[in-house]
């Protein structure tokens, strides 16, 4: 009988044991949780405060409205008035739209110094469009400031949220592009130069907006841009130092704002979300989510921790020196969440894509720059030289330019030693930019 009761005593002080165990880690993962959201609700109200939502100004309205005779609608967020594109321009859009981007594909990917000739529908389009084209250039270069405005608040942004597009913007800027190189091979120098300051201020604009879409649509401009300067005759040189100049913001911070608009905004508004499907029923849902809710935002506090954490260790890496592919970036052990969550939104792998994306547009304008050096020089001399002295040297230590002439005087350059992490990255994506030349 003592027994008995002395295994009883026992089995009730171990059941309290655990439900006191239960109790202090639900306090602890309470006192947590809350901490670290009111650090990411304060970070919330420092976005709402930074990039407040606003209209488009003046300059961004009347920009608007003169790219409806293209054919192209290039707001950013949608107008408080309906605008409607003329059937026709917008057929004759359409028409080239795809035209278009297959052609700067092609000039941006070739290593060769070769502009290819435009499609006949193309030169119809620019030809037709000239004075509309114009009257875009003349309003860019007066005005100031370009915004596009913001659609939405940070303290109230969810997956229902309309954010800003940019695809109507970088059709824009290819077709100025394109139109700089029509009037490049046409000898007229001025009119294309004054295009390609047009679409820097553009991109400066979209540079301004802080959604990670907009930096991408950026470098894709940039990139565009960095082919142009290769490729053409009689345009001025343009340098890293020039380049560096100009007001870019911060990739890593378009990634945590990213990560926070698209996948975080559960803590802030931490109400029953629609798109959970934890069974068949939504009744049912509802309820399960009572107790799935605790989990859920511990799970999303974690993420963000560790998305911050991805963030800070790609602030201090340098993509000269780190060998480290997608998916062992992704595996580093102090990235990693708790064993126990499943539940995540923190895509690493994606982060340091898009890092080394941004990364490895620094070599494409270097060896923009090396190209408009030797062609600069060959032009003095006649001829290439058999040396250009300094045109070895890059941005990475570790990396050099090679330049060489062959027995028939043609020119090349490549950049041997490419950085590990880039060079594994080239390897995945065949559409990237050669970092070589054949002149």
């Amino acid at each position: 009988m003592k027994q008995h009761l002395w295994k009883k005593t026992i089995l009730v002080w171990l059941n309290l044991g655990i439900v006191l165990l239960f109790l202090s880690q639900a306090v602890l993962n309470n006192t947590y949780i809350q901490k670290n959201t009111q650090d990411f609700n304060n970070y919330l109200a420092q976005l709402s405060e930074e990039f407040p939502q606003e209209d488009p100004n003046s300059a961004a309205l009347e920009l608007q409205k003169l790219a409806l005779p293209l054919g192209m609608d290039i707001a950013v967020i949608p107008p408080r008035q309906e605008v409607s594109i003329p059937p026709q321009n917008k057929e004759e859009w359409q028409k080239v739209d795809s035209q278009l981007y297959d052609y700067l594909d092609t000039v941006v990917t070739s290593q060769e110094d070769t502009i290819p000739p435009l499609s006949q529908d193309l030169q119809n389009y620019l030809h037709d469009h000239r004075e509309d084209l114009d009257k875009i250039r003349q309003k860019v270069l007066q005005v100031e400031h370009i915004n596009w405005g913001r659609n939405y608040d940070f303290l109230t942004v969810n997956h229902d949220s309309p954010l800003p597009k940019f695809w109507g913007l970088i059709q824009l800027l290819r077709l100025l592009i394109v139109e700089a190189i029509e009037r490049n091979l046409e000898g007229d120098f001025q009119t294309a130069f004054t295009n390609l300051e047009v679409v820097f201020k553009l991109n400066q604009s979209i540079r301004n907006q802080p959604e990670l879409y907009a930096q991408i649509t950026s470098l894709v401009a940039d990139r565009y841009l960095a082919a142009v300067f290769r490729k053409s005759a009689n345009l001025p040189q343009i340098s890293q130092k020039e380049l560096l100049t100009l007001k870019r913001f911060s990739i890593l911070k378009s990634l945590k704002i990213d990560t926070a608009i698209r996948h975080y905004f559960d803590l802030a508004n931490p109400s029953y979300p629609a798109r959970m499907r934890l069974s068949n029923n939504p009744l049912i849902d509802r309820f399960l989510f009572i107790f799935y809710k605790p989990y859920l935002r511990f799970a999303l506090i974690e993420s963000w921790q560790s998305s911050n954490r991805a963030l800070n260790k790609l602030e201090k890496a340098d993509f000269c020196t780190i060998q480290l592919n997608q998916q062992e970036f992704a595996d580093l052990p102090e990235l990693q969440r708790l064993w126990w969550i499943t539940h995540h939104y923190d895509f690493h792998s994606h982060k340091y894509n898009v890092w080394l994306k941004f990364a490895r547009l620094k070599l494409e304008w270097e060896l923009t720059e090396k190209v408009q050096k030797i062609k600069t020089v060959a032009q003095k001399q006649g001829q290439f030289p058999d040396e250009i002295v300094g045109i070895e040297q890059s941005m990475c230590d570790e990396s050099r330019w090679v330049y060489e002439v062959d027995a028939q005087g043609k020119a090349s350059i490549h950049l041997e030693g490419i950085p590990p992490a880039i060079r594994e990255r080239d390897a995945r994506d065949e559409d990237e930019v050669p970092l070589a030349y054949n002149f």
